[in-house]
C-alpha cells in the first residue's frame, strides 16, 4: 500500500511539473493578439512542435500547432521571447527569432542528440535573408566546415573576409553567429 502511494505521489508530481508557465500572448494567422497565459513542456523537441495556451473562452487549455498562429510570445525574468511559425528545410515549427531586421534576421531552435542519458542538447541557427533565401549552421560543424558553408552562400569578399574573422575557431558558434548577423545588418 505504501510503495502504491508513493508511485501515486510521483505519478501526480511529474504530471504537474511536466509544463512550465508563463504570462504571454500568441498572435493569430489574422494579426488579432490574445493575450493569455501559456504552457510549455519541459522537454526542449516538445516545444518547438505545439505550445499550450489557456483559451479563456471556454476555461480549458488549448494546444496550438504552428500552422495554427503566426506567434507567440512570453516573458520571463524580465526577457521577451518570440517564436514565429516558419518553415525551413520543409520543417514547420516554432522557431526562436533572436534577430529581426529587414536585412537579416536569426532564428534558431534546440534539438537532442544521441538517445541515451545524458542526454546533449545542440542549437540550429538560421541566417534569413527571407523565407526562401537563408543558410543554417550546426552547431556539431566544426569551424572549417562553417566558413565553407557560409562562403558558398554569402560570395561578397568583405563578407568572406568577416566569416573568417569571426568563424575562426569554433569555441562559441551561438555568440560568433550573433556577431555576424549583427555585421550583415550594418554591411547592408
Amino acid at each position: 500500500m505504501k510503495q502504491l502511494l508513493i508511485s501515486l505521489i510521483i505519478l501526480i508530481s511529474f504530471e504537474k511539473a511536466k509544463s512550465a508557465e508563463f504570462d504571454g500572448y500568441y498572435v493569430t494567422n489574422n494579426n488579432d493578439t490574445i493575450y493569455t497565459k501559456l504552457y510549455f513542456p519541459l522537454f526542449a523537441d516538445d516545444a518547438y512542435h505545439q505550445v499550450e495556451i489557456f483559451d479563456s473562452t471556454i476555461s480549458k487549455k488549448v494546444k496550438l500547432k504552428p500552422a495554427d498562429i503566426a506567434c507567440y510570445v512570453y516573458f520571463d525574468g524580465g526577457k521577451k521571447f518570440v517564436y514565429v511559425s516558419k518553415s525551413f528545410d520543409n520543417d514547420l515549427k516554432f522557431y526562436e527569432r533572436r534577430i529581426r531586421n529587414s536585412n537579416y534576421c536569426l532564428y534558431s531552435y534546440w534539438y537532442v542528440v544521441g538517445g541515451g542519458a545524458p542526454q546533449v542538447y545542440k542549437i540550429k541557427l538560421i541566417i534569413a535573408k527571407s523565407d526562401s533565401v537563408y543558410i543554417t549552421i550546426n552547431s556539431e560543424d566544426n569551424a572549417k566546415k562553417t566558413r565553407e558553408k557560409l562562403k558558398g552562400f554569402f560570395t561578397e569578399s568583405n563578407i568572406q573576409e568577416k566569416i573568417e574573422e569571426i568563424f575562426r575557431y569554433r569555441a562559441m558558434v551561438e555568440r560568433d553567429t550573433f556577431t555576424f548577423v549583427n555585421y550583415l545588418n550594418k554591411e547592408e
